[in-house]
């Protein structure tokens, strides 16, 4: 066997990541449109920008409506703890200004006493109402809200470049493993040909 030939499994290698590297750059760049010799060209991922965004949009909006997650999102109890000192503030605030504002006769037999007692009957109720409000709040606001659109314009809002490297720097890994795919298909491709033509010769 020609030494020279004893190559031809290194060359196949090294084409086959270069194959596989055109086809990453193909798939990527160029990320805005250009024209050369009046042939337009764009990378896959910039010109399907549109159509992926409305796809991811669709699924994520399928997902948030149907899993009832806002729902029991605004529904969990830990978020009304949080708000109860605002609450507790408003009712303190109603009680001992608003109402006497209004109803100056009333306001005149309520004391701190009276006060605090009504101020833990409000809390205590709204505690018990708040979730069920919340559940039906986000219930409605989820029909009347158009969540796909909503994801999609914010997606969209991402600039094309910032999409491409957020690819390539997410996708570090697979890439590689994609070109060494590539090198080490083409390496065998040549040995296969070596076989081949000593088997033919």
């Amino acid at each position: 066997m020609r030494g020279d030939l004893v190559l031809i499994p290194f060359i196949s290698a090294g084409i086959g990541w270069l194959i596989h590297r055109l086809a990453v750059a193909a798939l990527l760049y160029p990320v805005q449109p250009r024209t050369i010799a009046g042939v337009r060209f764009q990378g896959m991922l910039p010109r399907r920008r549109e159509q992926l965004v409305d796809r991811v949009a669709e699924l994520a909006a399928g997902q948030l409506s149907g899993s009832g997650m806002l729902e029991a999102a605004l529904g969990d109890p830990a978020h009304f703890k949080k708000l109860m000192p605002v609450i507790e503030e408003q009712i303190d605030y109603f009680l001992r200004v608003k109402l006497k504002q209004s109803m100056p006769v009333v306001g005149m037999f309520i004391g701190d006493k009276t006060i605090g007692q009504l101020k833990t009957v409000f809390v205590t109720e709204l505690e018990t109402i708040f979730p069920t409000v919340m559940k039906n709040y986000a219930a409605n606001l989820a029909g009347e809200l158009n969540v796909r659109r909503l994801i999609s314009e914010k997606l969209l809002e991402i600039p094309a470049e910032t999409l491409v490297e957020g690819v390539k720097t997410g996708m570090k890994k697979e890439i590689r493993g994609l070109l060494w795919l590539g090198a080490v298909s083409g390496f065998f491709t040549g040995i296969a040909t070596l076989l081949l033509w000593w088997v033919l010769k």
